[in-house]
């Protein structure tokens, strides 16, 4: 007994000991999160000047002259800077009530254009603030405000419906997946300086039939969601907007397990697609897919939408684009492709091949022009 308490003395002692030497030779620990922030200081913004942009874009073929190539003359290049990667003003629900808070780690995920802003969402790395959306001028790119959302939601995709003039974006809510709305008229009429509580959605939507609504995007009067699956197919569903309206949750009903289900709302179409999915958008005749995960490179995959497709697998696609790694939503306003990027978050950047902290818009015809090109080159 007495050798195993001396035993465990000297054992103790040296772990002491040891300790000790290691905290005069590198100093205090540090937990992984500071020192993710304090090493990503160091590259963040200073990394997003269109010099390093457009080196970043150059390392894939037809990139460059889709953006800078087209858009030259355009505010900063149409690009945006998602404002807001280092420190995010916003608030934190407490026991107490509404607190300010300051994220340092803000992950963006999509991006939306109406006709005067582009919006960006994005959500606290850390898991303490809430998720928001960051408001810039479309024509002068200038930052003018965040919204605050409800909750602390991955927001992976985010839609503009012209017909109602209403931003959609994906959520979660009793385990369930959910779209909410808010109007224009209310992001136009949200304080930009120190808001006090989150905005007021005007529709929220339980989605029954899919798992959970990853990315969204607004075509011909329906909204198409898909999950993201990395193990296999993901799905895309579709639900008419005007059913999703009619379907709201009924204000002032708090959901439970006995009314939930009656809030639900099922798709009317369903589509097995690519895997990996992280956006989706379409033109008159084409729909674009954008997968993305880890540190592989992303791929943009064009399908025809003519002739009522049943499937967006790899095998059926028109073409794919190479993109930069950590691709997110991407989202046709007319020509342009809107593209956003994660590579610019902090728990991203250190590890990233490219670091994009921009909304980055891309000539679609030039784009779909110069991978085909790309192709033809390769099968010669």
């Amino acid at each position: 007994m007495h050798l195993e308490k001396r035993t465990t003395f000297l054992l103790t002692g040296c772990l002491l000991l040891l300790s000790a030497a290691l905290w005069l030779i590198f100093g205090p620990a540090k937990t992984v999160t500071e020192q993710a922030i304090t090493q990503s200081r160091q590259v963040i913004y200073a990394r997003f000047t269109l010099p390093h942009l457009k080196r970043d874009l150059g390392y894939y073929q037809g990139l460059t002259p889709a953006s800078f190539g087209q858009y030259a003359k355009a505010t900063q290049s149409g690009t945006y800077l998602v404002p807001d990667l280092d420190q995010a003003q916003m608030l934190k629900k407490t026991p107490a009530g509404y607190k300010a808070y300051t994220a340092e780690m803000m992950t963006p995920q999509g991006v939306a254009v109406t006709p005067d802003y582009v919006i960006v969402s994005a959500y606290d790395h850390q898991r303490q603030g809430n998720s928001i959306l960051s408001i810039m001028d479309k024509r002068t790119g200038r930052h003018l405000k965040n919204i605050i959302l409800k909750g602390r939601p991955h927001v992976g995709g985010i839609t503009y419906d012209p017909e109602h003039d209403l931003l959609w974006v994906c959520g979660r809510k009793k385990a369930r997946a959910q779209l909410f709305a808010i109007k224009l008229t209310t992001i136009g009429q949200y304080p930009a300086d120190q808001p006090q509580k989150p905005i007021q959605y005007q529709y929220s939507t339980l989605l029954k039939s899919i798992t959970r609504a990853s990315l969204v995007s607004y075509h011909d009067g329906a909204l198409w969601v898909g999950y993201f699956n990395i193990f296999g197919d993901s799905n895309v569903q579709s639900f008419q907007v005007s059913a999703v309206i009619k379907g709201r949750e009924k204000v002032g009903v708090k959901l439970t397990a006995r009314n939930i289900r009656s809030n639900e709302l099922k798709s009317e179409q369903r589509w097995q697609v690519v895997d990996k999915i992280q956006g989706l958008t379409f033109s008159d005749t084409r729909a674009y897919f954008s997968q993305s995960y880890g540190l592989d490179d992303s791929w943009i995959y064009v399908f025809a939408t003519t002739g009522r497709p049943q499937q967006f697998t790899p095998e059926k696609a028109l073409l794919k684009i190479r993109m930069p790694a950590h691709l997110e939503q991407i989202t046709l306003d007319g020509n342009p492709l809107y593209a956003v990027f994660e590579s610019g978050a902090k728990a991203y950047a250190l590890n990233a091949k490219t670091r994009i902290g921009r909304v980055v818009s891309f000539d679609i015809d030039t784009l779909v022009k110069e991978a085909k090109q790309n192709d033809d080159a390769k099968a010669q």
